[in-house]
Parts: structure tokens; sequence; C-alpha cells
């Protein structure tokens, strides 16, 4: 187990090096790759957080002696769900929420629309009034 944590990043650095001169920011295979991968590792995160960690905490002697102590941090876990779906839905994340006019381009370079094309216009002139 040591050994391939260990390899795991060399590895991906010569990966991505070898993959630099033929990735296409854009291209529509690209974007889905992008997407397949980010699905894959939010999957990754949600099952960590509900299934693996929390039956380590919650099974303790020190919380499950007190009915007081459970209460207060099934609350607390909830209370930290809720705040950070709020703000992830606010886009408050920059990381989770690409522009709207980084959207519209890659629609625009992925399908070669007209109507996409103003779109993009538009979004950028509502982006910079925002500003």
């Amino acid at each position: 187990m040591v050994f391939f944590f260990s390899v795991t990043t060399p590895f991906g650095i010569a990966l991505g090096i070898a993959l630099s001169s033929v990735y296409k920011e854009n291209s529509p295979s690209s974007l889905i790759m992008v997407g397949l991968l980010n699905a894959s590792s939010a999957g990754l995160l949600i099952y960590m957080a509900r299934v693996d960690i929390p039956p380590s905490d919650f099974m303790g002697p020190k919380l499950q002696g007190s009915i007081k102590l459970q209460i207060k941090a099934y609350i607390a876990v909830l209370l930290g769900a809720g705040g950070i779906s709020r703000r992830i839905n606010d886009g408050e994340m920059a990381d989770v929420r690409a522009p709207a006019s980084a959207r519209a381009a890659a629609l625009t370079e992925a399908r070669g629309d007209a109507r996409v094309r103003a779109q993009t216009e538009e979004s950028r002139e509502r982006e910079s009034r925002e500003r």
C-alpha cells in the first residue's frame, strides 16, 4: 500500500506531461472526460463522507454513552452539510462553478452554433455589468 501511494503522484505527473501536447481544453471529448473525472471524484468524496468516516466517529464509547452528545453531533453534521451545499448553490465556491461565459464558449467551439455565440456575447456583457 505504501508503494502504491508513493508511485501515484510521480505517475500522474509523468502522464500529465505526456498528454499536455495533445490535450485540447475545449474539445468535446476533453469536456466529457473532465466531467467524468470530476463526477467520480465527487462520488468518492461523498462516499467517504457518508459511509466510511461517520461510523468510526459515531461509534466511539464517549458518543455512545450520551444521547445528548449524539444529538449534538448529528445536528453539527447536518448543519455542516447544509452550509456547504448552500455555499455551492450560491456560487461562492469558485472551483465548483465556471463562469457562464466559459461554459458558453465551450459550447460554441463544440457545436459551432451561431445562437450559442450570441449567448456568449450576452453572458459576457451581463458578467461585465455585474462586476
